[in-house]
């Protein structure tokens, strides 16, 4: 899950202002874009090709946004074996949001919005929400041998 129902995003900067920011998603509001424009690619750090959109499947349910993905890249593959992934995040457009003032920061509610991108971070720091879940992967015999895993 890159990321689940009713999380917070840790405080952020707001540009041109000394005030901060928390972010929310509406639940829901994932599984609306999914429906409407598709599945999106699955990036490292907001930049690199993981996953083209056909390697891809994503819903959002009760928990949250699940994300699978298929990939033969190794480096990837050894950076999520040896843990070096440290967050998911996700790239969107807001079509609609609201904010409320809650004293020591504003908070963004996004209720509509169009996903760009999921992404996996191997940058401490780097991701806005910091809840997330690894349910597991699924690794060929062929990518066992080529990384040297299982002997």
């Amino acid at each position: 899950y890159t990321h689940l129902n009713g999380s917070t995003s840790k405080l952020l900067n707001i540009v041109d202002s000394n005030r901060k920011c928390r972010e929310v998603i509406k639940s829901g509001a994932f599984g609306e874009s999914i429906r409407h424009n598709g599945v999106v690619p699955v990036l490292l750090n907001h930049t690199s090709l993981i996953a083209n959109t056909r390697d891809v499947a994503m819903y959002e349910d009760n928990v949250g946004l699940m994300v699978a993905f298929k990939t033969d890249d190794l480096n990837i593959i050894r950076k999520i074996i040896d843990n070096k992934i440290c967050g998911c995040s996700f790239g969107f457009i807001a079509e609609e949001q609201s904010y409320t003032d809650k004293g020591e920061y504003i908070e963004r509610l996004v209720t509509q919005l169009q996903l760009t991108e999921v992404t996996l971070t191997d940058r401490p720091g780097q991701a806005v929400y910091e809840d997330y879940k690894f349910l597991g992967m699924y690794l060929p015999e062929n990518i066992k041998r080529a990384l040297n895993i299982g002997r």
